[in-house]
């Protein structure tokens, strides 16, 4: 019989983290060629359409138009470049959304004549409105397929406060173009609005559509990744008042524009003006109701996932905790090099056995085995073999004990079994098939692959007249010492 030494590490579960994104060091440094080129080709064009795009956004005039839905007057306005920003944030990190952007907001506000330092500040918005976004989905560990409801939601959730925060650069323009408050509530709510309707249907499709793909991608090139940390409580602190800044924003702006462009038609003292400014007084309000159960909506779904959140990551610390304990108690019971049980462990069910059979009467075997001849193996091929000696005994103890019985590490090479509920004669049966196969076994190494050992057992049965649980101990110990001094490699039965 051939025993084989198992060394088989436990598997460490890789964390699957829902936000992940390309970084450009690690892009540069452990890409290849091809995936260098192909990589920034493909962002290099949507980069220059992101550009031409908002350049035509502000050639054709595609803000702030005007939208009759349910008797009340919204505007829209219809800006392409969020589109492919936003899917390359998502898919691929904030830098390579931010960054088209920024470069075409920044493109569109010089070629509308805007003082350059005023449009650097204006180019912010949609890559802020974009951080916010990618803020949610580093804080809450959330896939991005947007294939599940709550998944879904929580896209729709993140994308209105990233409107809300983008939509703030229309103040920017407004101020710097000199438009008036009706103008300026047109321009305002037509930002975010469009840009959250855009999310809802073109995004939401596109990233349902794409995201396997990239989702494949992704798998393949881990090397280029940057994973970015999850379920984070300062992330998820953060998060939450951004929320709550995104909704004190939306409130307050919706409230001053609204009023201030109505005062300003009502000031004017035209009676056509004044019909126009109560029609713009009742849209604003139906307007700022759905918004706000929309908000509210928004909270309720939020606190859910929060509670969800929380709950599973709660969870999975007290498994992770209960399973450390479970460990600690293992590594407290068994012995590090065979994962018998230790001396400690022993001794108390050698103590417990003993009791049982003294309240009880219940038969019980306690088997002594000691490897002949150990300081030899150690001094003659190493402690390496030692220790394989050491386990290769134990193996073939782990193979005879049934789930009653115990194989205990007693210290060095000597070793302890006790048998429960086990008459003499299957107690020298057992210890004589273990001798023999020790003897049979071969110790595999490197150096001397024909290693072989031998073991001496010493066999006693509990008996009423053991004072104690030591006294039965000393008496299995004598036995074996005296199958050492008769030659070694037998058993021998206590007395």
């Amino acid at each position: 019989m051939t025993l084989s030494e198992d060394l088989s590490l436990p598997v460490v579960p890789e964390m699957a983290d829902a936000y992940h994104s390309v970084s450009f060091r690690r892009l540069w440094r452990n890409g290849t060629r091809l995936q260098q080129s192909t990589f920034l080709l493909a962002w290099l064009v949507c980069t220059s359409l992101s550009v031409g795009l908002g350049l035509a956004s502000v050639i054709h005039a595609w803000s702030g138009l005007p939208l009759s839905y349910g008797g009340v007057e919204l505007y829209i306005s219809i800006y392409p470049p969020i589109l492919i920003c936003t899917w390359w944030a998502l898919c691929f990190g904030w830098f390579w959304g931010a960054l088209p952007a920024y470069l075409s907001t920044l493109s569109l506000a010089l070629y509308a004549g805007m003082p350059w330092y005023w449009a650097l500040l204006f180019a912010c918005g949609n890559p802020v409105g974009l951080g916010v976004m990618v803020l949610g989905y580093r804080a809450i560990a959330m896939p991005c397929s947007l294939y599940s409801w709550r998944a879904l939601v929580f896209f729709l959730q993140m994308a209105f406060v990233g409107c809300m925060f983008s939509s703030s650069a229309a103040l920017v323009w407004c101020y710097t173009n000199k438009v008036d408050q009706v103008a300026l509530f047109a321009i305002w709510q037509g930002w975010w609005l469009g840009n959250f309707l855009q999310n809802i249907f073109l995004v939401v499709p596109i990233m349902a559509l794409t995201w396997p793909r990239v989702e494949a991608w992704l798998e393949c090139h881990q090397q280029l990744l940057s994973v970015q940390p999850t379920e984070s409580r300062k992330l998820v602190l953060r998060l939450m008042g951004v929320l709550i800044i995104s909704v004190l924003i939306y409130a307050f702006t919706t409230i001053w524009l609204g009023t201030e462009s109505v005062q300003a038609q009502l000031h004017s003292g035209q009676i056509d003006k004044l019909s126009h400014a109560a029609d713009r007084l009742s849209g604003m309000i139906w307007a700022f109701f759905w918004v706000i159960a929309f908000i509210a909506l928004f909270m309720g779904m939020f606190g859910y996932q929060m509670f969800l959140h929380w709950h599973r990551t709660n969870t999975a610390l007290l498994e992770q905790l209960g399973q450390a304990n479970a460990d600690l108690a293992e590594q407290a019971r068994t012995d590090g090099l065979t994962g018998l049980a230790n001396r400690q462990s022993t001794n108390r069910a050698l103590a417990d056995c003993w009791h049982n059979s003294r309240l009880r009467g219940e038969r019980a075997a306690l088997l002594m085995l000691d490897i002949d001849l150990f300081k030899r193996i150690n001094d003659d091929y190493g402690h390496v073999a030692g220790d394989r000696a050491i386990r290769t005994v134990a193996a073939l103890l782990r193979h005879e004990v049934r789930s009653s019985d115990l194989a205990g590490r007693f210290g060095g090479e000597e070793f302890v079994l006790l048998l429960r509920r086990c008459e003499l004669s299957t107690a020298l049966e057992v210890a004589e098939r273990i001798r023999q196969r020790v003897e049979q076994a071969i110790i595999d190494g490197e150096h001397d692959p024909s290693l072989r050992v031998t073991v001496s057992i010493g066999v006693a049965m509990a008996q009423r007249d053991d004072s104690d649980a030591e006294h039965w101990l000393r008496r299995a110990d004598e036995a074996l010492y005296q199958a050492k001094r008769q030659g070694r490699n037998r058993v021998i039965q206590a007395a």
